[in-house]
């Protein structure tokens, strides 16, 4: 059994657009604000890559999930990674700052991060196998670890608690499987790894160069083609361009004031000495690692469990939770605190025998499972929820 291409594709296509349009964002912030506020072109780098960061992630769980029900899995649903930080966004920013195409690269490929980081820590989690699915004008680089097939999750990957290879202008994604079966349509190692060892070179730094200088001489007048383009945008300064900076200019001008202050006060926007609720939310943030986007409530979100539908088929059949019905209500009723994700349209329940995921936009409880099931992350949350006294 394969996974489309079509599939594929689309999924790819949706994550390349989340990191391009905060590579866009960034280089209009520049076109407009230049680069000699650098606690500004800081903070406004941060708030792209968190934003647009917690939606690759939240892509990356979904098509996780969707291949763990299609396989039978039976594993937890996928937790989204939290992108990059402030201190990591800002050695980016300080490094770049000087070459404004570089800096607009590196807040795209922390966007992309976030989705490899969900992949590769669930497929670490759940022991999945991993390849590295080529896509487009593939570097040779990309090449090369496509070469290697499909392998078991490992450490090896990760530098930093990052996944170590991703870089900007790359459209090619980890794919995982669960069955040892199953493979991505058009995906072939083998052709690949001939590529790899047709090459000129007898270590792989050589053969590596050896592709590099194949695959410009292939395509280099298209590449040409491409730096003169972008000569010309550069050099342009016409007045439609100036009316469309300055059309977002009210906007640029309000986001930035909202980060400089969420700079200067500190990553946490209601953590404050003496508030007590936000010293609490910031711990069970921090245990269950959620992102800043999710809203923590020490009384759980209001909602008529009794008109909840239940998605059995999803839970159950596809899930293997073996969670009832009135168990998930009754987990929804025991819950302590409620989580609000993905803009809204979810209200995750938590309690100590059990959580419930609610779609709240269907009424329909989408996910459900016992604490049995809890990961690391979960168990932890219960432990802080339960040192400050909020299990009862």
């Amino acid at each position: 059994m394969n996974i489309s291409a079509k599939t594929w594709n689309e999924y790819i296509t949706r994550l390349a657009r989340l990191n391009e349009k905060a590579g866009q964002l960034m280089a209009d912030y520049i076109a407009r604000h230049g680069t000699a506020d650098t606690a500004a072109l800081v903070a406004y780098a941060e708030a792209l890559v968190t934003k647009y960061g917690e939606g690759s992630a939240e892509l990356a769980c979904q098509m996780y999930d969707a291949i763990a029900a299609l396989q039978r899995a039976g594993v937890p649903p996928a937790e989204p990674a939290t992108p990059a930080g402030h201190s990591e966004v800002a050695r980016m920013v300080q490094a770049t700052r000087n070459s404004p195409p570089q800096l607009r690269q590196g807040v795209s490929r922390m966007v992309k991060q976030a989705a490899a980081d969900t992949t590769v820590r669930n497929a670490l989690r759940d022991g999945a196998e991993w390849a590295w699915v080529p896509h487009g004008d593939t570097c040779p680089f990309c090449l090369t670890l496509a070469s290697r097939g499909w392998q078991k999750a490992s450490n090896a990957v990760l530098k930093g608690g990052h996944a170590k290879h991703i870089h900007a202008n790359c459209d090619c994604e980890f794919a995982i499987r669960f069955d040892g079966r199953t493979g991505v349509a058009g995906y072939d190692p083998e052709r690949y790894l001939a590529q790899y060892n047709a090459a000129e070179g007898k270590t792989a730094e050589e053969k590596l160069k050896s592709l590099r200088r194949a695959n410009y001489a292939a395509n280099k007048d298209r590449i040409n083609g491409q730096k003169r383009m972008a000569y010309s945008l550069r050099k342009q300064n016409t007045s439609e361009i100036k009316a469309a900076l300055n059309h977002l200019d009210d906007v640029a001008s309000k986001i930035r004031t909202k980060v400089q202050e969420k700079a200067v006060n500190g990553a946490v926007k209601d953590y404050t000495n003496g508030n007590e609720d936000a010293i609490i939310i910031k711990k069970l943030r921090d245990a269950a690692n959620l992102p800043e986007t999710a809203t923590i409530h020490l009384e759980p979100v209001p909602i008529d469990v009794d008109a909840l539908t239940f998605d059995d088929a999803h839970i159950n059949k596809e899930r293997h939770h073996n969670v009832s019905e009135k168990q998930a209500k009754q987990y929804i009723r025991n819950a302590k605190i409620s989580v609000t994700v993905w803009n809204g349209q979810f209200e995750r329940y938590y309690g100590a025998d059990g959580t419930a995921y609610v779609d709240t936009a269907k009424k329909e409880i989408r996910a459900a499972y016992s604490s049995a099931e809890y990961t690391e992350n979960l168990n932890a949350l219960i432990k802080e929820m339960e040192s400050n006294g909020i299990l009862g």
